[in-house]
């Protein structure tokens, strides 16, 4: 679902923008003891740093946090979600628009506060998927955190 949305993406910043961006895509499968998750890495190179904000603008949010088609997708959420996300779904990492960066987008968050812990996740749902599936991929995503602060 990444690169479905992403390659065209970087496709239409590259004709629009002169070569704005060159990609370089990679899928990986990560494994993390029993369970696994598919990872994408995207590379580019920006041959104008001051554009960095118009990449981000046109990848963010994503599929992953948002959905399809991504307009409507994301009006629907604003009307109809009724909470804050606070940093979930948001990007998170390293940005210098004149070296490297790197961002990554923010699946799984904490909020800490004096007297509460506010865990995020979230599970990304196709056309295909089952719902009692995503959700317990949801639920199992939240395992670490739960772990974390029961050992508080």
């Amino acid at each position: 679902m990444v690169s479905e949305f992403s390659v065209p993406v970087f496709c239409t910043i590259s004709d629009k923008n002169a070569r704005l961006v060159t990609a370089n895509i990679k899928k990986n499968i990560c494994l993390r003891s029993l369970s696994h998750f598919l990872k994408s890495d995207f590379f580019f190179s920006l041959p104008n740093p001051e554009k960095l904000g118009d990449v981000l603008q046109l990848l963010h949010p994503t599929p992953a946090v948002c959905g399809l088609p991504k307009e409507e997708a994301y009006h629907f959420i604003i009307e109809n979600e009724g909470y804050d996300r606070s940093y979930y779904s948001g990007f998170i990492g390293w940005l210098d628009p004149k070296g490297k960066t790197d961002l990554y987008v923010n699946l799984r968050c904490m909020n800490i506060l004096p007297q509460t812990f506010t865990l995020y996740a979230g599970g990304g749902l196709l056309a295909a998927s089952q719902l009692e599936d995503e959700w317990q991929e949801t639920e199992d995503k939240l395992d670490t955190m739960r772990r974390i602060v029961g050992n508080l």
